[in-house]
């Protein structure tokens, strides 16, 4: 199978990596991430820790 540029797939999920600033990581705030329809926006709490994985239940 191909390998997309973006998404990776375990089973029947899809990942993608989505780099975030320090400041963004300690603060919080708002971005936007790529979805097989688009760009959707996910927020990211404060403290957030390295390498903490986001669910986005029903995006295809």
């Amino acid at each position: 199978m191909k390998q997309h540029p973006i998404f990776e797939r375990e089973g029947n999920n899809l990942y993608c990596e989505v780099p975030i600033n320090f400041a963004m990581a300690a603060l919080g705030g708002e971005i936007e991430v790529p979805t097989l329809d688009g760009r959707v926006k996910l927020k990211v709490p404060s403290e957030t820790q390295t390498g903490k994985l986001f669910r986005m239940r029903g995006k295809e």
